[in-house]
């Protein structure tokens, strides 16, 4: 950003280190565009809610901010660490790529019996809960079977128990979904 400043557009925003509920960010754009961005900015929701802002600028004036981030970043990675442990163990088939950063684990499956609503169905019934994977393909399409994974607002000792869970929904949707394939099989099969 500070070397190209005539091109890069700086978007920040304090909604997953501090409260996702404020929704207070900001837009730094080159000179160039600051006044089109007003205008389109002003157009499109002519001002911004000024108390969430108030409250954040008055909780700047009294927290350490960059210690605040550092110990945000210590829990999450705690936490995803936790979570891809839990999924090794708990999915063993399942596969992932180990994030750089972030809050999430995206988890997939070569099983084509699985069905990613029916399991979300389930697990929510268990008492866990995933983001379907097809939320997040641009062609919404739910195979392979993934799922979306987020421990931010689960407790670091509670993540195990959720995702063993979650395993446990995806056998009860993957029995089902095999039982139905075999009867459909043998129907084919009668005379």
């Amino acid at each position: 950003c500070a070397d190209a400043p005539e091109r890069v557009f700086h978007v920040g925003t304090v909604s997953k280190t501090l409260c996702p509920g404020l929704r207070v960010g900001w837009l730094v754009p080159p000179a160039r565009f600051r006044q089109a961005v007003l205008a389109a900015k002003q157009s499109a929701d002519l001002q911004a809610a000024t108390l969430g802002q108030d409250v954040l600028e008055r909780l700047l004036e009294t927290l350490d901010w960059q210690g605040h981030v550092a110990r945000s970043r210590r829990v999450y990675a705690q936490r995803i660490e936790r979570l891809m442990y839990a999924v090794r163990w708990h999915l063993p088939s399942f596969s992932f790529r180990e994030p750089e950063g972030g809050f999430t684990l995206f988890v997939t499956s070569d099983d084509s019996h699985l069905d990613e609503i029916r399991v979300l169905e389930r697990a929510i019934a268990l008492g866990t809960s995933f983001d379907p994977g097809s939320l997040f393909r641009r062609d919404q399409e739910s195979r392979p079977f993934a799922m979306r994974l987020s421990p931010c607002n689960v407790p670091e000792a509670a993540i195990d128990d959720a995702v063993a869970r979650l395993a446990r929904a995806i056998s009860l949707e993957g029995r089902r979904a095999r039982g139905a394939r075999d009867v459909r099989a043998a129907r084919a099969a009668t005379p």
